[in-house]
């Protein structure tokens, strides 16, 4: 028999590829017990023997001798996190969250045998990786929010994905795995042996002067702000959105804080129409604000509450704030949506490609300040220094070039560039005749 009683004790004996396993079957009290146990030794012994490589053989050993039942794929994210220096931010957090779930839904669908993480093999890997090159995410229905409620829209699955996306899915797997190699017990990341895609280019186009007069002329209470700071001082969209008064200096007339994308700290002269706008904003907003808490404790508007105003009252723009924080794409949303209503057409479908990238948004406004910036004639290190261009180390080594004052002198060579009437008062003015600008330089 495999199991027998001697005194109090079961014991178990069996034979496995011509080998003898004996032993007691440890924490048994019943027949059924002993069973349990001897079967489970089997199973152990068979996975060891068929154990296909040495990195098979020692994740099994690893679990026999930690006791460590495994990390659930569908846990793996979550337990991740334990292992991670720094919190992301939420945004980021969810584009982790949302890119690893992709790879989840993957698995069990096409692989439902498989439940821990340290079953997925570098076959799986590049069965997930081949799927997003040739047919994009795997989960098609994408959901986000808009003023407060939840939209799913489905993609239909035939979009094809940007080289850089594809890069991210692959990365967050594979960091994900690296985390928690040592507790599941792997010797091989099964994502490391990915080849990164090569980067495609998609430069954003810029803004004619027809269309920053259009622009300009039409803007809304929403976009009014992202506009005229991002003309006068080639912000992203997420720096203007989440600017403080703190980083604001009206006085010295500029604007210093660190970037969202790079965390490399820029130093921008203010223009006079933004410091116009600024002024007049600051006012606004506190008037705005104390209406709020004084006659209508509950609501500002939609998307504000008085509990938010005193939230985000640390913020330029309290309302884009609330709105970037909770919901990125909000806010690009609404950017093109005006633009399009404008006729400007925001997005072009490259070649080879069956998915629209984007080309004409607010960042659009960044690449317009700087072609102006150039025509001007304004050194190509100061506007490096200004904008924050290339990676942080070449921009530390052009800034270093271009002190504030250089900065300040360089941009105020440049038209102001949303002011569409002074912009049309010197259009005018540079079709006249040398003599009688000069007679007119008398008179002023």
């Amino acid at each position: 028999m495999p199991i027998r009683k001697r005194g109090s004790r079961w014991h178990y004996e069996f034979m496995k590829s011509g080998k003898r396993y004996s032993g007691v079957c440890e924490g048994c009290s019943t027949q059924k017990q002993a069973e349990d146990y001897l079967n489970n030794i089997k199973k152990k012994q068979g996975a060891t023997a068929t154990a296909r490589n040495v990195e098979q053989l020692y994740e099994i050993r690893h679990q026999e001798i930690t006791g460590n039942a495994g990390i659930a794929l569908a846990d793996a994210f979550d337990e991740s996190l334990k292992y991670s220096t720094r919190r992301p931010s939420e945004k980021k957090l969810k584009q982790k969250i949302n890119a690893f779930a992709d790879f989840v839904a993957f698995m069990s669908d096409k692989h439902p045998e498989i439940k821990n993480i340290s079953e997925v093999g570098i076959n799986h890997a590049n069965e997930y990786s081949s799927f997003l090159i040739n047919n994009g995410r795997y989960k098609t229905a994408v959901q986000y929010v808009r003023d407060g409620k939840t939209v799913t829209v489905a993609n239909g699955g035939e979009s094809k994905l940007a080289n850089s996306t594809i890069n991210y899915y692959i990365s967050v797997c594979a960091e994900v795995f690296e985390k928690l190699k040592i507790d599941a017990g792997l010797v091989h990341n099964p994502f490391s042996q990915f080849r990164r895609l090569p980067k495609q280019e998609e430069q954003r186009e810029i803004f004619s002067e027809d269309e920053v007069k259009l622009i300009c002329d039409n803007l809304t209470d929403f976009v009014r702000p992202l506009f005229i700071v991002a003309f006068n001082t080639a912000m992203r969209e997420g720096d203007i959105c989440t600017l403080r008064w703190s980083e604001v200096n009206l006085k010295e007339g500029k604007i210093r804080r660190g970037q969202n994308k790079t965390v490399y700290k820029v130093e921008i002269p203010i223009m006079p129409e933004l410091k116009d706008f600024l002024t007049k904003w600051q006012q606004e907003l506190a008037d705005r604000v104390e209406s709020v808490k004084r006659n209508n404790p509950k609501t500002h508007g939609k998307r504000m509450s008085a509990a938010d105003c005193e939230k985000y009252e640390e913020y330029v723009f309290p309302e884009h704030a609330k709105m970037y924080r909770e919901n990125p794409s909000g806010v690009s949303y609404r950017i093109k949506e005006f633009l399009e209503k404008l006729g400007i057409k925001t997005t072009r479908t490259p070649a080879g490609r069956t998915r629209a990238v984007s080309v004409k948004d607010l960042h659009s406004c960044r690449h317009t300040f700087c072609k102006r910036a150039a025509d001007a004639g304004v050194p190509l290190t100061t506007v490096q220094a200004i904008v924050g261009h290339m990676t942080q180390a070449m921009t530390e080594h052009y800034s270093a070039h271009a002190t504030f004052a250089d900065k300040q002198k360089a941009i105020a060579a440049m038209a102001a560039n949303t002011d569409t009437r002074r912009l049309e008062i010197l259009g005018r003015l540079s079709k006249l005749p040398t003599d009688t600008l000069e007679a007119l330089l008398k008179q002023v």
